[in-house]
C-alpha cells in the first residue's frame, strides 16, 4: 500500500456496488431482418477491439436495395443529354444510395458495389469501441430483427460505483467530492474516485438518495457486480495516511517498513497522529507515494529479524538524531 492523502475521520461511510459506465455501453442491433451468417463472438465476457467484426447478417432486403442502386446508376448513365430525365433519375439513385446507408453499409462498402456492379447480401456488424461482451443473445444461423439487441458491449476502462445515502446525510454530499473505495477482494488496496452525479429523487421505500462515483479502471480490477466500502472525504480532514496494519507499535515508538524495488524493506521511524478504523495519520517519517508493507507483523518472518532491523536503524541514527528532526 502507498502513503497517500486521504480523509481521516469525519468523512461519510457508504456501501456501493460497481456497475458499467452507461455512457460506455453499446447495444448492437441489426437495421433489417436477416440470418446470422458468421458469428465471431463465442461467449459472454469475450474481449473485442474497436472496429472488429462481431457477426455478419445475410439480408434479402440488402440484396434488393443493392440491385435497385445498381439499376438506378445505369438509368442515369442512359439519360444522355436529357437533363430533365437525368435529374429525376439522379434523385432515384440518391434515394437508393441513402437506403443502403440506412441498412448499415459504409461508404467504402457502397463504393465496392459501384465498382463491382454486384449487390451485397451480407452486413457486417462491428464493435463501436474496445471492450467486453456483457450480453450475447444470438447463435449461429438465427434469424434476427431490428428490435432485438443481439450483443451488449461495455468499455470498462472507467467504471461507476452507485451508493445509497440516508436522508440525514444529504447535506454532506456534493458533486466533485472525492472518496476511497475498498473491496473485500483487495482489502489492502484503496481506489480513489469522485462523485459525478447525485440522483434527483429519493426512494420512497428506503428514504435514501443514490449517488454515482467514477473510478479509473485501466487494470480491469473493478468488476461490475462487486460491492465495497466507501469513505467520502469531507475536505477538512485530509491528511497523509497509511493503512493501520502498516504501522508497527513498539511501545513509545512506531515504525513502518518502506518497500524498495519490491525486494528491500527499510524500517522507518514514524511520528503518527490521528487514527480511524483502518487508517493512521503520518506526521513525520514518510512521504506521499512511498510504498509500505501492510500486515507487517505477519510478513516479517521472525521477531529476531524485526528487532535486528530496528536496532540497526537506531544505531545508524544515534549519532545524528538531532539533525534528522523532521
Amino acid at each position: 500500500a502507498k502513503a497517500e492523502r486521504a480523509s481521516l475521520g469525519g468523512g461519510l461511510k457508504l456501501v456501493g456496488y460497481v456497475v458499467p459506465d452507461e455512457t460506455r455501453l453499446a447495444r448492437i442491433n441489426v437495421r433489417t431482418g436477416g440470418w446470422v451468417q458468421n458469428l465471431y463472438v463465442n461467449q459472454e465476457g469475450q474481449f473485442v477491439k474497436e472496429g472488429e467484426i462481431l457477426l455478419t447478417i445475410y439480408s434479402q432486403d440488402l440484396f434488393s436495395a443493392g440491385q435497385d442502386y445498381i439499376a438506378s446508376r445505369e438509368m442515369v448513365n442512359k439519360a444522355g443529354n436529357d437533363t430533365s430525365l437525368a435529374r429525376i433519375r439522379r434523385q432515384v439513385m440518391t434515394a437508393a444510395r441513402d437506403r443502403l446507408r440506412l441498412l448499415g453499409l459504409s461508404e467504402d462498402e457502397i463504393a465496392q458495389i459501384e465498382k463491382s456492379s454486384a449487390p451485397q447480401s451480407e452486413i457486417a456488424l462491428r464493435s463501436p469501441f474496445t471492450g467486453y461482451v456483457l450480453e450475447k443473445n444470438v447463435v449461429q444461423g438465427q434469424f434476427v430483427s431490428p428490435e432485438q439487441a443481439v450483443l451488449t458491449i461495455a468499455d470498462l476502462s472507467k467504471i461507476w460505483v452507485i451508493a445509497d445515502v440516508f436522508e440525514t446525510d444529504f447535506s454532506r454530499i456534493q458533486v466533485g467530492q472525492t472518496g476511497r473505495l475498498r473491496l473485500a477482494a483487495y482489502p489492502d488496496r484503496d481506489f480513489s474516485g469522485k462523485i459525478s452525479f447525485v440522483y434527483p429523487t429519493v426512494s420512497p421505500s428506503t428514504r435514501t438518495l443514490k449517488v454515482r462515483m467514477e473510478f479509473e479502471n485501466s487494470g480491469m480490477t473493478l468488476k461490475p457486480g462487486m460491492y465495497g466500502d466507501i469513505q467520502l472525504s469531507d475536505g477538512a480532514s485530509m491528511a497523509l495516511t497509511v493503512p493501520a496494519d502498516a504501522v508497527i507499535d513498539a511501545g513509545e515508538m512506531q515504525y513502518a517498513f518502506v518497500v524498495h524495488n519490491q525486494t528491500h524493506f527499510e524500517p522507518r521511524m514514524l511520528k503518527v497522529g490521528r487514527r480511524s478504523d483502518d487508517r493512521v495519520e503520518i506526521l513525520e517519517g514518510l512521504h506521499e507515494g512511498e510504498e509500505v508493507v501492510t500486515s507487517a507483523n505477519f510478513l516479517i518472518d521472525s521477531e529476531s529479524r524485526l528487532q535486528a532491523a530496528i536496532s540497526g536503524m537506531g544505531a545508524a541514527q544515534a549519532g545524528g538524531h538531532e539533525g534528522h528532526g523532521k
